[in-house]
């Protein structure tokens, strides 16, 4: 395939006797950033542009945004919980998902904390998570993660979450955290016998529905 000046660069590979092409120049910056960070853990970081093979490297990839500053006095937030206030102090927080993660097939580990997400469009396509960190943002839909069906851990606390719905369909789950959201039925979570750890602190939930829970769920340390 020829590349005039005039075009776009792009990487080509070969799979299965077929060509695909990864269209680099057009990679969402943050997406190419945290790509480069991510393969420099374990080895020297590319220094041309991305290639597929590079992609294919990556399992974990952060755009964690936690540069917050503690200040006092201690006040309640809008849920009426006490805290020390949290002044943000760092770079722009995001407002959806990063474009261009789902060229990152392989990925097993994603966290999202600390931004402004209100849903998770576009998760659905990352289908080899297994660990997914979403706490601290404004989450008030999940649609799309019941398809995320190898998570294993997941960090839900700290949205404005009224319902735990799909999440049954998550059957690999072990570890949940739902705590500071505003959940008040979690009869769909008896569906997850995989679970060992569950987060329900500052919810809506009763007491008895914890026990009945509790009772589905035997080998699960729940914190309520």
């Amino acid at each position: 395939m020829h590349v005039s000046e005039d075009e776009p660069h792009q990487s080509l590979s070969r799979r299965g006797g077929r060509r695909r092409v990864v269209d680099v120049q057009k990679m969402d910056p943050m997406v190419e950033e945290a790509i480069r960070k991510s393969l420099s853990v374990w080895s020297e970081p590319p220094t041309g542009e991305l290639t597929e093979a590079d992609l294919e490297k990556v399992t974990s990839l952060s755009f964690d945004n936690r540069p917050w500053r503690t200040t006092f006095p201690i006040t309640r937030d809008e849920n009426g919980w006490m805290s020390p206030g949290r002044e943000w102090v760092g770079g722009d927080q995001l407002t959806e998902l990063p474009k261009d993660l789902e060229q990152c097939t392989q990925l097993e580990m994603l966290s999202l904390r600390d931004n402004l997400l209100t849903d998770v469009k576009g998760l659905e396509k990352l289908t080899q998570l297994t660990n997914l960190n979403l706490k601290f943002n404004k989450l008030t839909d999940m649609k799309g993660l019941e398809k995320l069906t190898r998570l294993e851990v997941l960090d839900l606390s700290c949205n404005k979450l009224t319902s735990v719905k799909d999440l049954e369909k998550l059957t690999q789950l072990t570890k949940l955290d739902l705590g500071g959201n505003q959940i008040s039925d979690v009869s769909a979570l008896k569906e997850l016998t995989q679970l060992t750890e569950l987060n329900l602190e500052d919810n809506q939930i009763i007491e008895s529905d914890v026990k009945d829970l509790q009772k589905a769920l035997p080998d699960c340390d729940i914190s309520y």
